[in-house]
């Protein structure tokens, strides 16, 4: 019980810390970047286990993420430097739940798939174009240069 209201504790600081930064920014933004960061630390878990197959299934997923991200938060084919910014501040805090184990990268991943990736998905059905690519087009690139940046 008691690591169940731990848990909640830290996701509430982590939503109601971060709640002027999802203000500012697509309504789906924050959930999403959340689960982009929470998909590429469990890759990386994995491949610390040199369980490749499953670190590249999760960058495709963090891939994904990013994607739909982007395309939510462009505007006229540019995503402003203070929307990158907001961005960047929601991860710390989560990096450090994630790395002290106050919360469980592989549950929280199979949260994600619940959540963030029905999202994703809505946004590529919209069939969205950023920089002359479609969705699935610019999820690839950005798989691709994910994967290889991890030497996989």
């Amino acid at each position: 019980m008691k690591a169940i209201w731990g848990k909640a504790l830290i996701l509430g600081a982590l939503l109601v810390g971060n709640q002027s930064i999802a203000a500012q920014l697509h309504p789906k933004t924050f959930q999403i970047i959340r689960c982009e960061f929470i998909y590429s630390f469990t890759a990386q878990l994995m491949q610390l286990q040199n369980n490749n197959g499953a670190a590249v299934a999760l960058f495709r997923r963090s891939a994904m993420m990013t994607t739909a991200n982007f395309m939510l938060n462009e505007e006229k084919g540019v995503i402003a430097d203070w929307k990158i910014q907001k961005f960047k501040e929601i991860r710390p805090a989560l990096k450090r739940a994630l790395d002290t184990g106050e919360l469980n990268a592989i549950q929280e991943a199979g949260n994600c798939d619940k959540t963030a990736i029905p999202m994703a998905k809505e946004v590529r059905d919209t069939q969205p174009v950023l920089w002359g690519k479609s969705f699935d087009e610019l999820h690839e690139i950005f798989f691709l240069k994910m994967k290889s940046s991890m030497g996989l």
